[in-house]
């Protein structure tokens, strides 16, 4: 008991996970079972990127071998559970897993690991080790995360088999998705649309949504043809990537395009053109004692060319029956469609009906005409027309000639009901109703003191010997709180963040929401629900008012139709050309550059795209896109700052450390998603970003205002791992950065500059391994306060040593005192996870070199202080550690980390 009494004393306040108290570790422990070891066993897959799949091939340099390795932190369950739990020395807080989960993780890594073959580790759970653990009463299982409104349609996912999909909620839990790179049906059921563990449920989601319930796969025969005949178009998913899934890619543009999404109140429609006809499409379901009858609601609008569309298919054996029945008591023939039901079936040996599809079509019918074919297709030509044509087609799936003549009694009183006049389609492009009337307001709480660990400690047991210093920073950080709970249920993971001309922030979450927010000068902000349902939109721009978003399926742009505050049309902007389904095939950030090119970056590991870790560039009208840079692993982070376009990259393999790159065309930047060298060429990043200073970086923003004090003009770049943020300063011969000493609520993903007030603001999530793990989304201001701080603003590397330049005058008696600290250390670029810190002056030897300062020389003017150290070399991490004194008595203590390509 005293030792874990001890390691909870030592720890931050920011680092403890509050789901930790109150368990009941006894108990989590005695329920292991063989449900507890399988669930163990698939939440450890996540674990294998760094520990390796059979626990014994660790990817990451420190990572711990189960089956063979001593365990640094202990080795029984309550002290791997607090390393999982809290973090220590590089490993990380992996609170996305519940205390439930960490410990089921523990108990697989027990039996299957470290049993089998490291006795050594394996510690025995006597009556005494339990009765001795801490006392509490939960279980520690995560209440769920309750429904939510992601609007009338969510852009997703569907297992592993689309990769693109938009699903309609209708009303009686009906389902329906469509496959928006085929517009074919992909799905239809009554149930729920299973996400429990995608990221809209759990902090680190990493598979698809699942369709659970009844499902109606006879009704999914629902595509446009291309062909002579009623086929369906090709499969448009490559061949099996190295995660295991496919790589998906549109149909041609001329054969259909995706336009986009209106939404009109709780209804939906698709756009979207079949060869040069616009087509807007909405799906609905009617329920009967015999049967579900599926409609879908079509305007088509003018065009020179017929088009065919398939309507159904009997895939049943027996003989076949292809008939059109007359429900309107007139004559009927087997093209005509107006008052007809066209059905294909198959009939026994004794000359019953048996299953069957059967549609009928109302509206603007006088001109269409049935067509069948051979295996059973039901198709429905539409001919050229210069009007409109509203249609209105139903369709069911049953079995026996009741349930078909009740279908046709059922369209019949339809028809006599009046119940024909179909709704005005084009309503949907006016604009519709809001349907998140409220405003939320949250308080801004000003210089919210909360301090991250100074960097230099990383590797100090449990991070104890202090907090970073902040007295000699000019800048403060303010905390707007987030609208949680809302009416909505809506998640509040932040993931991205611009601004409109007037100071109003335009911001996103993970789960696929945009929010505008308001009254950020004040002291209290609004928050107005804009848009839902959007893939994972990690990017945001607003241009000239309106916002344009990074999605997995390339960029949306949104647009109110009719001003009332919300988005009516989710417009195909660009649509990706090659969409991957593994869970690591984000489309990262959003950039627009003078000429009104916009830029997004793409991941190389775990993905099936086949330009995998690639930067996107494209046109300022959304037609074309091109990549001009690849050999990227996971880049979080896209930034232009003037003509200069910058991606962050995260360790891996063939990251040997986390790095900000600056980009240039058709270069290739180490990572190989085969898992082999591509090349011995490879462009070295500006600077690498060590784990002790950022471990996962995000994107960074320019601090293109004077109003922000010293740092005017330089890059803010963000830390999704560490919950911080930090500034870069490129020269000559790399770059350094610095980091802010505040801790971020949450890991920060995003920073811009707000046009209002020119200060910096920020946003982010939990997730994945974040340290910053006590809130699950964050928003935030770094602001300026006045001229009193003394904080490094440049770096410079000379002919025996380095400068650093300062933002005020340094106290001179200050530094005859002061021991500069400096060393250096090189990565190797290798498959392995990551690299271990290599030796700069013998390459085969592991560890930093100290580098001795044997002069400081102070400027005239007191700003420019320069380091004589006789043996600096190029390295690709420098890091100096210092502490000092204002010239106005201002405690200085900083480090700074450099990247030293060459010698000047």
């Amino acid at each position: 008991m005293t030792r874990a009494i001890l390691f909870l004393i030592f720890l931050s306040p920011i680092a403890l996970a509050q789901d930790a108290a109150d368990l009941n570790h006894k108990g989590i422990i005695e329920s292991w079972d063989d449900e507890s070891l399988e669930r163990g066993r698939k939440l450890y897959q996540a674990c294998a990127g760094c520990h390796g799949l059979d626990g014994n091939s660790p990817l990451h340099p420190t990572a711990r071998a189960f089956g063979r390795d001593e365990f640094k932190f202990g080795s029984d369950p309550y002290s791997m559970f607090r390393t999982i739990t809290y973090g220590n020395g590089a490993m990380l807080s992996q609170t996305w897993l519940s205390p439930s989960e960490r410990y089921d993780v523990i108990h697989y890594l027990r039996e299957a690991l470290i049993q089998p073959t490291n006795e050594n580790m394996y510690v025995e759970l006597s009556d005494d080790y339990l009765n001795g653990l801490p006392k509490g009463a939960s279980m520690g299982q995560r209440e769920g995360r309750g429904s939510r409104d992601y609007g009338p349609v969510l852009m997703s996912q569907i297992e592993r088999r689309v990769n693109r999909a938009a699903t309609f909620f209708l009303p009686g839990g009906f389902h329906a998705s469509y496959d928006l790179h085929r517009m074919v049906l992909s799905d239809v059921w009554r149930g729920e649309l299973d996400l429990s563990e995608t990221q809209h449920k759990r902090l680190r989601g990493e598979r698809q949504p699942v369709p659970e319930g009844e499902r109606f796969d006879e009704l999914l025969d629902w595509y446009w043809c291309f062909g002579e005949g009623l086929e369906p178009a090709p499969s448009t998913m490559g061949e099996q990537g190295i995660d295991g899934g496919k790589p998906s890619t549109p149909l041609p543009e001329n054969l259909v395009r995706y336009s986009g999404r209106y939404v009109h109140g709780r209804h939906a429609a698709l756009a979207y053109t079949i060869g040069n006809r616009e087509v807007l499409e909405t799906p609905g379901v009617t329920e009967r004692g015999d049967g579900v009858i599926m409609h879908h609601t079509l305007l088509i609008f003018p065009g020179d060319s017929a088009m065919r569309l398939c309507v159904g298919q009997q895939r049943d054996d027996g003989w076949p029956i292809t008939t059109t029945l007359d429900f309107l008591g007139t004559a009927s023939d087997e093209a005509r469609v107006t008052g007809t039901i066209a059905a294909t079936a198959t009939e026994d040996d004794r000359g019953e009906f048996g299953r069957f599809i059967a549609a009928s079509v109302v509206g603007d019918t006088e001109e269409l005409a049935w067509a069948f074919d051979d295996a059973l297709r039901i198709g429905l030509v539409i001919p050229s027309s210069t009007e409109p044509l509203r249609l209105r087609i139903y369709r069911i799936a049953g079995e026996g000639r009741g349930v078909l003549e009740s279908f046709t009694r059922f369209m019949r009183a339809r028809h006599e009901e009046g119940e024909f006049a179909l709704p005005d389609m084009n309503v949907f492009r006016e604009g519709g109703p809001r349907i998140w009337r409220d405003t939320i307001a949250t308080s801004i709480t000003l210089d919210d003191e909360a301090l991250h660990y100074d960097p230099v400690d990383y590797e100090e047991p449990n991070r104890r010997r202090g907090l970073a210093s902040r007295a000699h920073v000019p800048y403060v950080m303010d905390t707007i709180a987030l609208p949680e709970p809302n009416p909505w249920n809506a998640w509040m993971r932040m993931s991205a963040i611009d601004f409109f001309d007037d100071g109003r922030a335009a911001v996103s979450t993970l789960g696929g929401d945009v929010w505008i927010v308001d009254g950020l000068d004040g002291e209290t902000a609004q928050w107005t629900r804009y848009a839902s349902g959007m893939f994972e939109p990690l990017g945001i721009k607003v241009v000239d008012g309106e916002i344009y978003v990074t999605c997995r399926g390339g960029i949306v742009k949104l647009h109110d139709l009719n001003d009332d505050g919300q988005a009516d049309f989710y417009e195909n902007f660009y649509p990706d050309p090659n969409v991957s389904n593994g869970f690591h095939a984000y489309n990262f950030d959003l950039e627009r550059d003078a000429e009104g090119y916009f830029y997004y970056i793409k991941p190389g590991l775990y993905t099936d795209f086949t330009q995998a870790g690639a930067v996107v560039k494209v046109a300022p009208d959304g037609s074309r896109g091109e990549y001009i840079s690849t050999g990227f692993r996971v880049p979080n982070g896209l930034t232009l700052a003037g003509d200069t376009l910058y991606a962050s990259d995260n360790q891996g393999q063939w990251t040997p450390a986390n790095e900000i790159n600056i980009i240039k065309r058709d270069t290739f930047y180490g990572v190989s998603q085969s898992g082999k060298a591509q090349s011995e060429k490879w462009e070295k990043p500006m600077i690498f970003l060590p784990q002790e200073f950022d471990n996962s970086p995000g994107d960074m923003a320019v601090a293109d205002d004077e109003r922000f004090g010293p740092l005017s003009g330089y890059l803010i770049n963000t830390s999704f791992g560490k919950g911080w943020m930090y500034y870069v300063m490129p020269n000559e011969t790399g770059a350094a950065a610095i980091a802010f000493p505040f801790q971020l609520q949450a890991g920060v993903q995003r920073a811009a500059t707000n046009p209002a007030d020119g200060q910096m603001y920020a946003v982010g999530l939990t997730g994945w391994d974040t340290e910053a793990e006590y809130a699950e989304g964050c928003f935030h201001r770094i602001r300026y306060t006045d001229d009193t701080g003394c904080i490094v603003t440049n770096t410079e590397v000379v002919d025996d040593g380095i400068v650093l330049t300062f933002s005020s005058p340094v106290d001179a008696e200050s530094l005859m005192r002061v021991r500069f600290k400096v060393e250096q250390w090189n990565y190797r670029w290798t498959k392995n996870y990551g690299s271990d810190d290599w030796s700069v002056d013998d390459p085969n030897e592991e560890g930093r070199d100290r580098r001795a300062v044997t002069g400081i020389a102070l400027s005239d003017e007191s700003t420019r202080v320069q380091l004589t150290i006789p043996d600096l070399k190029p390295a690709h991490t420098t890091r100096i550690n210092f502490e000092a004194r204002s010239h106005d008595g201002i405690d200085i203590r900083d480090t700074v980390y450099m990247t030293i390509h060459e010698l000047r």
